[in-house]
C-alpha cells in the first residue's frame, strides 16, 4: 500500500496541516476549521449566500462562530487531497467533541472519494441546548485514510438459513 497522500493547503500555513497527535499510536489525523462554506439555521433554513459571506468574514477576523443549538454548518479544512487509487478517506468525530461541545459529525463517518479533489468540508451539528463558539483553528474532527474494498452485490432469492444464529431478530436481540 502507497503510505503518502499528497494535500494541498489552500491558505499557506492556515489549515495546519493535519497531524497526529501521538505518531505511530493515533488512528486518525486531526484537522481544524479554517472557513465556513454553509450554515443551515434551526429551523432547516439555509441562510443566503450573502448571510454566510458576512458571517465567514466575523470568522475569518474574529476567530469564532456561533453555532445556535440545533444549527448545522459546512466547515471547510482548508486543504485538498489527491488521493491514491484504492484509498479512500472517512470523516469521524473527534473522541472529546460530541462529548463536551455536542459537536456531532452531520454525515459520521464522512467519505471523501479518491475521485474528488475540492476542498474538504466537515458537516457539524450543535446537538447541545447551547450554542457552540468554534473558534478558527480549533480541531474538528478526524481523517482516517483506508483501503477501498471492492465488494459486488449478488441478487438472490433467499439465503442459506444456516449463515447466521441470530437470522432476522433486530434490535435488543442480542442482549443489549
Amino acid at each position: 500500500m502507497n503510505d503518502k497522500i499528497k494535500f494541498i493547503e489552500l491558505e499557506f500555513n492556515s489549515a495546519m496541516y493535519p497531524l497526529m497527535s501521538k505518531v505511530g499510536d493515533a488512528s486518525g489525523f486531526d484537522v481544524k476549521a479554517i472557513n465556513i462554506k454553509q450554515i443551515w439555521n434551526n429551523k432547516n433554513r439555509k441562510l443566503e449566500r450573502s448571510e454566510t459571506e458576512k458571517l465567514n468574514k466575523v470568522f475569518q477576523d474574529k476567530g469564532e462562530l456561533y453555532l445556535k443549538p440545533s444549527s448545522r454548518t459546512l466547515i471547510g479544512i482548508g486543504l485538498k487531497f489527491d488521493l491514491p487509487d484504492g484509498i479512500h478517506c472517512l470523516v469521524h468525530s473527534r473522541s472529546s467533541v460530541p462529548l463536551k461541545q455536542g459537536l456531532i459529525i452531520g454525515n459520521s463517518p464522512g467519505v471523501i472519494d479518491t475521485d474528488y479533489r475540492g476542498e474538504v468540508g466537515i458537516i457539524l451539528i450543535n446537538t447541545s441546548d447551547l450554542p457552540v463558539i468554534i473558534k478558527r483553528g480549533q480541531r474538528i474532527a478526524q481523517l482516517i485514510f483506508e483501503e477501498k474494498s471492492n465488494f459486488h452485490l449478488i441478487r438472490v432469492e433467499e439465503f442459506d438459513t444456516h449463515t447466521s444464529l441470530r437470522g432476522e431478530k433486530g434490535f435488543g436481540s442480542s442482549g443489549v
